[in-house]
């Protein structure tokens, strides 16, 4: 990237209030946890439960010191659960989008100045893809086994087959959790899906460019543009650059209807059970 113009890959003011947000709703994301799980705790009081935060010391005369102690536990813990994921996915969300944006830059760039040199600019920018996609694939990888692992102990918390937890608290994490893992899935597959869309888009511009320089030249073709013509010909024709899951997985948005489909079977499975078992 460092052969880019910095004008290029630097984002816009949106995507930066964006990328920040995302920064922000991580970091409080464990915040507002420990919050509604203090409160949930408290309104559904089971000494066992509070003895779990408190690390087995009876509190319960100090009911101040006992609220904060629960919550400074709930936050640690939280913190520890979300946060490094969380911050790899903005991670990955912000590279994402930097290879996004310049990719289409440089494809308007090519479109108005059609200079050899830009055009090759373009194509490191399609080798920095593939070299973050080799970079990032096992990442992806680990982030969505952690997000689906996540996302299966809520359902399994929420409909009422989880560990033993007093009713409220149970409900409050597990729809927390579920809300917080599944808005991540989404937000890291949008983003992801931006290059090959973007890469498809430019493609088509660029054979647009070279049918009209084509038709431009064509009683004869300069020895001098020819070079120019057969690059313009070599990126309309570019497969688009899809990030993977190890290679096992395009990240397009088709895959956020699998992972829609997942969860739903995996509840209904679960709902399944608990219907035999009542029976």
């Amino acid at each position: 990237m460092k052969c880019v113009g910095c004008d290029v890959i630097a984002l816009s003011k949106k995507q930066k209030r964006t990328i920040n947000m995302l920064v922000v709703l991580a970091f409080s994301t464990p915040i507002i946890f420990a919050i509604a799980m203090s409160v949930a705790t408290f309104l559904d009081r089971r000494e066992r439960y509070v003895a779990f935060w408190t690390l087995r010391h009876s509190l319960r005369n100090y009911k101040i010191l006992e609220k904060l102690v629960v919550f400074l536990s709930m936050l640690n813990f939280y913190s520890i659960k979300f946060l490094p994921l969380l911050l790899s996915s903005v991670h990955y969300v912000f590279h994402c989008s930097e290879l996004s944006t310049a990719l289409r830059k440089q494809a308007k760039i090519i479109k108005t100045s059609n200079a050899t040199d830009e055009i090759q600019v373009y194509q490191i920018l399609i080798r920095c893809c593939k070299l973050f996609n080799e970079s990032a694939k096992v990442t992806i990888f680990l982030m969505l086994t952690m997000d689906f692992t996540e996302l299966y102990i809520a359902i399994r918390l929420l409909l009422g087959r989880g560990f033993s937890m007093t009713t409220t608290p149970k409900i409050v994490e597990s729809s927390f959790t579920f809300t917080c893992i599944y808005v991540s899935l989404i937000i890291v597959v949008s983003f992801a899906a931006k290059i090959p869309n973007t890469m498809e888009q430019t493609s088509a511009s660029f054979q647009e460019l070279y049918c009209s320089d084509l038709l431009k030249n064509k009683k004869e073709v300069l020895p001098q543009n020819f070079g120019h013509l057969m690059l313009l010909k070599a990126l309309s024709e570019l497969k688009s650059v899809h990030l993977t899951v190890w290679d096992m997985l395009k990240v397009d948005k088709s895959l956020i209807l699998s992972f829609t489909g997942c969860i739903l079977t995996f509840g209904i499975l679960i709902m399944q059970i608990k219907s035999d078992d009542s029976d």
